[in-house]
């Protein structure tokens, strides 16, 4: 009984420490991060079997990604017979294949409540983690290279930890905010707690416009308005007219006084304003532009399947996709089209697409009057995220990619956990 109860108590801390790694995987690399998904669906697989616990295999939501994930996989397959002619022609299906990380981890965040680990410890060590982010970003921003000597590749950008890649407002983007949607949403809050998570609130907004990365940005200053706008009067510490034009002026501010910021901020109009074409052209000199248009030909030419997944960096590459009208069509190959809805239909075709926002409008939309109409400010704020993603227009990481798409799936497995733990109490309270 004793060795049980030991092995029990190592297990729940071992559980622990999976779990709060994971943002500390995500600054690591993609093959540290893709482990720790897997550990955290292995630990749900093995009390399953340890169990026989397999009621979750029968939910109405497993069962549509279940759906979701043999589509991905035939389509790659029927890809590798009847379009692809170059020779990674493997790629594809390896990434349909490992999709069922994602669907496992949707679901594994329930061993917390099944062990009965306290989710309020390992929010807490993932705001610990972000506001050394956030603190990093300031760093490089003053002193021209992150605490660890990190220099950017990109002079406008900031790299922080993140070795060369420039995502560190992405990075903040989801975990800031999850962290600031958990502690606010919390009923009994001090005024000291009240004044530091909308410390957090600010230092998170500021840190994205200093990141550089623009489109995060916007997606950072919709999520900011959206939450001043619904969020109770007795949790800001300045009236929401107050906060809003506070914010404008530190980024007015920041504009003036840093020439980094307002190169990457102005940048945009600038490209834009050269331009003598009209409409969508209009954006010929934006890179992003030009990966839009490659998408758009490609998802034409395979309307209802696309080209599979991860096939839209070779398929552009074809002659007929070079358009002489626009300006950088010679750089319109990237790993994807840097534009959700774009690579779901390029790659995945309407099929994908219909069935992808199907899981999607099952799963938050039939439960977002309940939520606001109850305050569940975390559940709230994490469907919040999660339609970030689907901004129209907006350049977005891949939905699919260890890295990018980690994030999405990340906050849709907490808003998974939190539903059910919603639906439990719920039904004690009948």
């Amino acid at each position: 009984m004793k060795n049980y109860y030991v092995f029990s108590l190592n297990y729940k801390y071992f559980i622990y420490i999976v779990f709060c790694f994971i943002p500390i995987s995500h600054i690591i690399g993609n093959s540290m991060l893709n482990l720790n998904i897997i550990l955290c669906g292995l630990i749900f697989l093995s009390h399953s079997i340890v169990k026989k616990e397999w009621s979750w295999c029968g939910e109405k939501l497993f069962k549509w990604l279940i759906i979701l994930y043999m589509f991905f996989v035939l389509n790659s397959i029927n890809s590798i017979f009847f379009k692809i002619n170059h020779d990674y022609i493997y790629g594809g299906i390896v990434r349909s294949l490992s999709f069922i990380k994602f669907i496992i981890l949707i679901f594994s965040f329930r061993i917390i409540s099944i062990y009965k680990i306290n989710l309020d410890h390992i929010i807490k060590t993932w705001l610990i983690i972000t506001l050394i982010i956030v603190f990093d970003v300031f760093f490089e921003s003053y002193f021209g290279r992150n605490l660890i000597g990190n220099i950017s590749p990109d002079h406008t950008r900031i790299v922080s930890f993140f070795k060369d890649e420039l995502v560190v407002g992405n990075f903040i983007l989801f975990y800031g905010f999850i962290v600031y949607f958990y502690f606010i949403s919390k009923k009994q809050l001090t005024n000291i707690e009240i004044i530091f998570y909308n410390l957090i609130l600010f230092l998170i907004l500021i840190s994205i416009f200093l990141s550089g990365e623009r489109s995060n940005f916007i997606k950072s200053l919709i999520v900011f308005l959206i939450v001043i706008t619904l969020i109770e009067n007795k949790k800001l510490i300045l009236n929401k007219i107050y906060l809003i034009l506070s914010i404008l002026l530190i980024i007015s501010s920041t504009l003036t006084i840093n020439n980094n910021v307002k190169l990457t901020y102005l940048e945009f109009f600038d490209r834009t304003s050269v331009s003598k074409k009209e409409g969508f052209q209009k954006f010929e000199n934006i890179k992003y532009f030009v990966h839009y248009d490659a998408a758009i030909k490609i998802f034409k030419d395979n309307f209802f399947l696309g080209v599979g997944s991860k096939n839209f960096r070779w398929d552009c590459h074809k002659t007929k996709y070079y358009n002489p009208q626009i300006k950088l069509s010679q750089m319109r190959c990237s790993n994807h089209p840097h534009q959700v809805h774009l690579e779901i239909l390029s790659e995945h075709g309407i099929i994908g697409y219909i069935l992808i926002f199907y899981i999607l409008f099952n799963f938050l939309f039939l439960k977002f009057k309940f939520l606001v109409s109850n305050k569940f400010y975390f559940e709230w704020g994490l469907m919040l995220l999660l339609l970030t993603f689907f901004i129209p227009i907006l350049p977005s990481g891949s939905l699919f990619s260890s890295f990018g798409g980690s994030f999405f799936w990340l906050t849709f497995s907490l808003l998974n956990y939190r539903f059910m733990e919603i639906d439990k109490f719920k039904k004690i309270n009948k």
